[in-house]
């Protein structure tokens, strides 16, 4: 619907207007009235979503011919349409002079009206035509740039010196060749931020409008959308330093008036069209330097060596990180964890190198959450891989650790408060049946309703100690007892009552564990 805005000092002809015909029907709507010129500025400075204006001529304080001289310079894009008396008709032709659309004549009638409104709907629609014609064209034209410009920066363009230069100058790229120097600017956690993709453009648009601010008068420069969401930029910068200096004022002014971070990368200056692919190239790779020195940072390449892992990092400090964390000492772990990544944000490390690091530990945590219960299924159906490396930053990816390290120290806690609770139920059991010889391993994991094999692992796992060893260690110790209460008992009886129904195997276990045959315990 085309909103229109009826203004008349008289309520009755603007009622009987609004009655003359199904506006809608035409495709308009009355969005709104005023009494005369002054009322109608004023909400069109509240409300300027009006397309048409239907303005009496003869109004108090402003009339229709002052309103429409004030609307067409200050909302040209406004339609007009006069109502006058044939008294009046002289100022009408004035107000076509001045650019008015059209005029009705009073008494109005409603042929009349339904005409200029066809007429005046025909040439919108006509003009919306030719504006979206235009903007389709304007962004076939700006697509090829950009696509351009990023085969540019990427060395994939793949032609001549000379159809370079043509398209150079089709585009309008004006940059000298001397001194080209590239920027890539990041907003950092776009991703998470905004979903839409019209959104992230709006605020792709508002960051570029606030650096763009600021990086005038460093000299002259080239932006556009890079690929990956990335800003770049081109600069002819009068100096390195002043340049560095200058995107620190940017990523600060984005943060202050758009309440987010940006993260610029910046590669080296070189002279020549043909070497602006090397510049940018070590923009992202700058940029790359987030992961380690995180958001908000202005990285300037520089050429450092590749490390590898740190010796730290070897099996041995893998299996103690696994020792202690199955003891549930998760901030022994947490600190070990830290360490390493210090040493790894001091050195030249690259960001899958720091990966690597972190899945090493993310192993080892896993593999105790899964030793503990079943994991849930967001861990198991969770792309590790992908998961951490879509991480901005190492301190993304340690905090996701950490995350994994709570949930194992609660998972071991939980889990050793239940074994425990298994083994004293077992040991209990033992201290009541140890006597029966026909008493099996499967029987006690039974009583506390255990698989023998899990639980036979379990507990040596807690106590260090086997479960046959313990049962044999418990009626071994009744059975020293049993020949210091009463030493008359014979060695045969003494096995019985302990559990065991072969003398013979009773004495050489009983020997193997104190030293001493039953016969000379009770001789000693």
């Amino acid at each position: 619907m085309i909103p229109v805005m009826l203004v008349d000092d008289e309520v009755l002809v603007r009622h009987r207007i609004r009655s003359l015909l199904n506006w809608e029907e035409l495709g308009f709507q009355i969005v709104a009235e005023a009494g005369d010129g002054e009322e109608a500025l004023q909400q069109l400075e509240q409300c300027s979503a009006v397309d048409v204006l239907l303005v009496d001529i003869n109004m108090p304080f402003l009339d229709g011919i002052a309103l429409s001289r004030i609307v067409r310079d200050q909302y040209p894009d406004k339609q007009i349409v006069i109502v006058t008396g044939y008294s009046e008709f002289e100022y009408a032709r004035t107000a076509l002079s001045l650019g008015v659309n059209s005029y009705i004549l009073k008494p109005i009638e409603v042929s009349e009206l339904r005409d200029c409104l066809t007429k005046l709907k025909a040439g919108l629609d006509k003009a919306k035509y030719y504006r979206e014609a235009l903007h389709q064209a304007k962004s076939a034209v700006e697509l090829q740039r950009s696509t351009w410009l990023n085969a540019w920066v990427l060395n994939k363009l793949n032609i001549q010196q000379e159809a370079f230069e043509e398209a150079r100058q089709f585009y309008g790229i004006q940059l000298e060749a001397a001194g080209l120097q590239a920027a890539a600017i990041e907003i950092d956690d776009m991703d998470s931020r905004w979903m839409g993709e019209e959104e992230k453009q709006l605020w792709r648009f508002a960051t570029r409008n606030v650096v763009d601010e600021i990086l005038q008068g460093i000299g002259p420069f080239y932006a556009f959308q890079g690929d990956g969401n990335r800003l770049v930029y081109l600069i002819r910068p009068h100096s390195e330093s002043d340049l560095t200096a200058t995107c620190s004022r940017a990523a600060q002014a984005v943060k202050r008036y758009l309440k987010y971070t940006i993260t610029i990368g910046i590669g080296r200056v070189y002279d020549g069209y043909d070497l602006v692919p090397r510049s940018y190239a070590e923009a992202l790779e700058a940029l790359r330097g987030k992961f380690t020195a995180g958001r908000g940072q202005v990285l300037v390449y520089t050429e450092t060596a590749e490390h590898g892992l740190p010796m730290l990092l070897d099996a041995t400090h893998s299996d103690s990180i696994l020792i202690q964390l199955r003891m549930g000492k998760t901030d022994w772990c947490r600190e070990r964890i830290e360490e390493t990544f210090m040493v790894m944000r001091g050195g030249a490390y690259s960001k899958e190198t720091m990966l690597h690091a972190a899945f090493t530990y993310l192993a080892v945590i896993l593999r105790v959450l899964s030793e503990c219960e079943p994991s849930p299924s967001e861990l198991l159906n969770l792309d590790w891989y992908e998961h951490l490396s879509s991480k901005e930053t190492m301190d993304d990816v340690a905090a996701e650790l950490n995350r994994l390290l709570e949930l194992a120290a609660t998972r071991v806690a939980r889990h050793r408060t239940r074994n425990t609770e298994f083994i004293e139920r077992a040991r209990a059991f033992i201290e009541e049946y140890y006597a029966r010889c026909e008493l099996s391993l499967a029987d006690i994991s039974a009583a506390v309703n255990i698989s023998p094999s899990y639980f036979s692992t379990m507990f040596k796992k807690e106590t260090g100690v086997g479960l046959a060893e313990y049962l044999a260690d418990r009626r071994l110790s009744k059975a020293n007892a049993l020949i210091r209460e009463n030493p008359m008992l014979t060695i045969q009886e003494i096995a019985l009552r302990v559990g065991y129904s072969d003398p013979y195997y009773f004495s050489k276990s009983f020997k193997k564990k104190f030293g001493l045959s039953p016969s000379q315990y009770l001789t000693k």
